[in-house]
């Protein structure tokens, strides 16, 4: 279903629609979780997405969760383990607009591997991102890649930008 939306046919009403009958279908068991999405199928969705349609879509609550926890819960398949092997960091990202000012992305790479969840466990973050949510969700789609979202000003960079640069090679982004 996914891979065959083009959200550049659609008005934002209707992606809006869109993405709450996708809510709907996982809220009353249709749909038991969106695993079965492949992750290149819903990336290639956001990345042909509007900023527009990004932004109606996280403007409401549970839209904006449904969608910022598959982002986040896609971030460790898309760890390249080689590329990691040597990197111990800790990325901090402020999502904007949320209901407590703004959410909360941690990604955690060590010896190959990665962790990202929605909450901050304590750990002093190498670096930390600032961004509203569409520019977090085309970083993540590969519509804006990073060194540009940063030098453009959408992404704004605390601590070592040279470690969030080679935080984000570690991933394969280059799939749509």
């Amino acid at each position: 279903m996914v891979r065959a939306v083009d959200p550049r046919r659609l008005t934002i009403t209707e992606v809006v629609h869109l993405v709450e009958a996708v809510d709907i279908l996982l809220r009353n068991g249709t749909l038991t979780d969106l695993s079965s999405v492949r992750t290149e199928s819903l990336l290639r969705m956001l990345s042909r997405a509007s900023r527009p349609q990004l932004c109606a879509v996280v403007d409401q609550p549970r839209l904006r969760d449904l969608v910022l926890d598959e982002a986040v819960r896609r971030i460790p398949e898309r760890l390249v383990p080689a590329r990691a092997a040597d990197v111990h960091a800790v990325l901090h990202w402020k999502i904007t607009g949320g209901t407590d000012d703004y959410d909360r992305l941690q990604i955690l790479i060590s010896n190959g591997t990665c962790v990202a969840s929605r909450n901050w466990d304590g750990i002093e973050p190498d670096v930390q991102l600032t961004s509203d949510p569409a520019d977090a969700l085309r970083v993540v789609a590969r519509m804006r890649n990073a060194p540009g979202a940063f030098l453009g000003r959408r992404v704004a960079v605390r601590g070592d930008l040279r470690i969030a640069l080679k935080m984000f090679r570690c991933f394969d982004l280059s799939k749509k």
